[in-house]
């Protein structure tokens, strides 16, 4: 089996520690103005981080469309139900 070639390019920037995730909005707001949040079943619900980062998003003129507890892997993720929203 002859594979394809190809170039995988994923830069990434990790902040951690105290405070960093006060900076959210504003580094999302350089990349654009629409986010996709996905996230699990309920913890980062439930420990209140999910609604902090969408307001951090939206205090930053960042569109933010949350699609919780996925019911898909990502390979199948239903890209009809976020069609308009990205």
């Amino acid at each position: 089996m002859n594979m394809k070639v190809f170039t995988y390019y994923m830069p990434v920037k990790v902040f951690f520690g105290e405070g960093e995730l006060e900076k959210i909005g504003s580094l999302t707001r350089e990349l654009g103005s629409k986010a996709l949040l996905v996230t699990g079943k309920k913890s980062m619900k439930k420990l209140g981080v999910t609604d902090k980062v969408i307001k951090l998003l939206r205090e930053n003129s960042v569109d933010v469309t949350l699609y919780g507890r996925p019911k898909h892997t990502f390979h199948k993720l239903p890209l009809q139900e976020l069609k308009g929203n990205l």
